[in-house]
């Protein structure tokens, strides 16, 4: 198997799911780059992003979870528009 085969394959897995929702590893990143810092993925998260539905909102969520280990909160500030903030990956794991 090439290395594009395996990334494929781990990108189509299950990772998170919630009620009635599931997210796959390629669509929690999709969400999750929405709200990462551009310059550095791991710094603390604090950003205004638009989501389409529920799905989305509680995707992000499980996103940024995944990725950084930290809970974060999201805001309403409109119509589908959220402040999200999370304090990012290396403040969860102490660096």
């Amino acid at each position: 198997m090439t290395f594009e085969q395996e990334m494929a394959e781990s990108d189509a897995q299950v990772v998170a799911r919630n009620g009635r929702f599931e997210w796959t590893r390629r669509e929690l990143l999709d969400l999750f780059n929405r709200s990462a810092d551009r310059g550095n993925w791991k710094n603390p998260i604090n950003r205004v992003v638009t989501l389409a539905n529920d799905r989305e909102l509680l995707g992000l969520r499980e996103a940024i979870v995944f990725f950084t280990g930290s809970v974060p909160t999201l805001t309403a500030i409109g119509t589908n528009r959220y402040r999200v903030r999370a304090t990012g990956y290396y403040r969860t794991i102490g660096a």
